[in-house]
């Protein structure tokens, strides 16, 4: 027969293994989540940097900004409010590992100090900071787009 003592010992090991299954499951259920978030993020990151590439450098675009660089950055934040992506101040790069930077691949112009206008390609390279469980990540996305006349 079972003594009462090895009872509560089998009772106690029980419950120790379901809190063990627990915090395992809710660990895992908590990284699953932080998983689709940052897939989201990433997705929306790429779309939003294609698409403000494309809109900013139409060839007959009016923007209404002085500068094809400004056009790309503002409708960067634009696109990117409305998938929940905040790029903070869109000028300071990589204070934060947030932030947009509209250059030229050789890196010789970069930000909105220049019209840009006869430069050859934008290289446009957005990024989302993500933060797990004290952990700060960064998501980029960066997107060479050929810069196209002005039509008048």
């Amino acid at each position: 027969m079972c003594s009462e003592r090895s009872v509560k010992a089998s009772l106690g090991a029980t419950m120790v293994e379901a809190a063990i299954s627990m915090q395992l499951f809710l660990l895992v259920v908590l990284f699953g989540s932080f998983l689709s978030v940052a897939m989201y993020k990433y997705v929306s990151l790429q779309y939003v940097v294609s698409e403000a590439a494309r809109r900013g450098l139409l060839p007959d675009a009016s923007t209404g900004y002085s500068s094809r660089a400004l056009a790309i950055e503002g409708l960067l934040v634009e696109e990117g409010a409305r998938y929940g992506l905040d790029f903070g101040e869109p000028y300071v790069f990589d204070t934060d590992h947030s932030g947009i930077s509209v250059c030229t691949p050789s890196g010789s112009w970069c930000g909105s100090d220049d019209a840009g206008e006869g430069r050859e390609f934008f290289q446009i390279t957005a990024r989302q900071p993500l933060s797990f469980l004290g952990m700060n990540l960064s998501l980029e996305a960066t997107v060479m787009a050929k810069n196209e006349p002005i039509r008048e």
